[in-house]
């Protein structure tokens, strides 16, 4: 944060983010694709740029992140309604109508560099969709914050304050594997993998 605050642009993004928010929910409450991909793809874009005119500079980018986007905008040209967004990472997210993931997703893949392309569904279950939820209370470190990533103790305190998540799952053949971004961790495999996931 200290960094992206050194960019001369970033009290710019902090001060249109009200406006971004405002509008990605008149969107939603008008289930305007259009409306809240651009949104969303222009709030992504003025982040990075953000990182971008730091000092030092960030620059989460990969050139397949580039390729990407200059593909779902060549896509979106051609009448496919698919909107990118990036977090801070190199991974492109693409925000679409169901019927068109699949074209999508597949020019995605053509990409030099890309590794994998996964299907995730936002809206209603799905019929044989199977739901695992955890519900888990916040906390607060006390002693080791950071530290204990490196295997340093470290003190917690839980709070009053629950997150609850449910995965949705539909089953498929091959392995289940849970990546964690924490220094790239991959969990054990179990014996079958998600081919569509909802997290809410």
């Amino acid at each position: 944060m200290r960094r992206a605050a050194s960019s001369p642009l970033y009290p710019a993004w902090v001060e249109s983010a009200e406006r971004d928010l405002a509008e990605a929910r008149r969107a939603i409450a008008a289930r305007d694709l259009d409306a809240l991909g651009l949104v969303a793809e222009h709030s992504a874009l003025k982040m990075h740029a953000v990182g971008l005119a730091a000092r030092p500079p960030l620059l989460y980018w990969r050139g397949a992140t580039i390729d990407c986007v200059h593909r779902v905008w060549e896509l979106r040209a051609d009448g496919v309604r698919g909107y990118v967004t990036i977090d801070a990472g190199p991974q492109v997210k693409v925000l679409c109508e169901p019927a068109d993931a699949e074209r999508i997703a597949t020019a995605l893949r053509d990409v030099p560099g890309v590794e994998r392309v996964p299907h995730l569904c936002a809206g209603g279950r799905r019929r044989g969709a199977r739901v695992i939820a955890a519900t888990a209370p916040g906390k607060l470190f006390l002693t080791g914050e950071w530290a204990v990533l490196r295997g340093a103790p470290a003190l917690v305190l839980a709070v009053d304050r629950l997150v609850r998540v449910e995965l949705e799952v539909e089953e498929g053949d091959g392995p289940l594997a849970i990546e964690s971004s924490a220094e790239g961790r991959t969990c054990a495999p179990a014996t079958r993998r998600p081919t569509a996931t909802r997290a809410r």
